[in-house]
């Protein structure tokens, strides 16, 4: 999607966002002191309006949000707001999720290079969390529901297309580390 910014003929390639693996796979303990946990990291674009409805719809749930724009209008009994946190802190409450929320907005501009760019999604990925997010970020993942911003049957519907989500059939290969995403770089420019 980004490489339509660029003029025609241009050379162009594509290199998915890469994680800290090693960080991953720690044996990290769960810091969850409920069942049912929902997580959303990052304030980009963040779409207070659709996680409401989503705590709303589903009160046997925990919302666990991280970022310092990750905020709620009104405090909800089921919802955790974090603010902005280191990232290590961050990462055993992504392993022990059991869906992962990523709530962008309707902007104005184009957002459908998210589907591709967003390191959020990848950390999901490769937490065989299922993922409920906005159509336009969807694409391109088998666990990843989409639904239109703001409209709440639509939310409540990916939200439990989430929730029968079969965690073991997640394909989480595409996922590179930093060492997989430096070798792909160089191989794309014949180093």
């Amino acid at each position: 999607v980004v490489a339509n910014d660029f003029p025609a003929g241009s050379p162009t390639f594509y290199v998915p966002q890469a994680i800290d693996k090693t960080l991953f796979d720690r044996p990290w303990p769960n810091p969850y002191d409920t069942p049912r946990n929902v997580i959303s990291i990052g304030d980009m674009l963040f779409d207070a309006s659709s996680v409401s409805m989503m705590a709303k719809n589903f009160p046997d749930w925990t919302f666990h949000l991280f970022g310092k724009g990750a905020k709620l209008p009104q405090e909800l009994p089921n919802v955790r707001q974090y603010g902005e946190r280191p990232y290590n802190e961050i990462v055993p409450y992504l392993k022990h999720a059991d869906i992962g929320i990523a709530p962008y907005s309707n902007a104005q501009k184009e957002t459908d290079y998210l589907s591709q760019s967003s390191l959020k999604l990848v950390q999901y990925t490769y937490c065989a969390l299922p993922i409920v997010t906005p159509q336009f970020a969807a694409s391109h993942r088998d666990h990843a529901f989409g639904y239109t911003p703001g409209v709440e049957s639509t939310i409540v519907y990916a939200f439990e297309k989430a929730m029968q989500c079969d965690r073991n059939g997640i394909d989480r290969s595409s996922v590179q580390d930093w060492t997989q995403m430096i070798d792909t770089m160089l191989e794309k420019v014949g180093l």
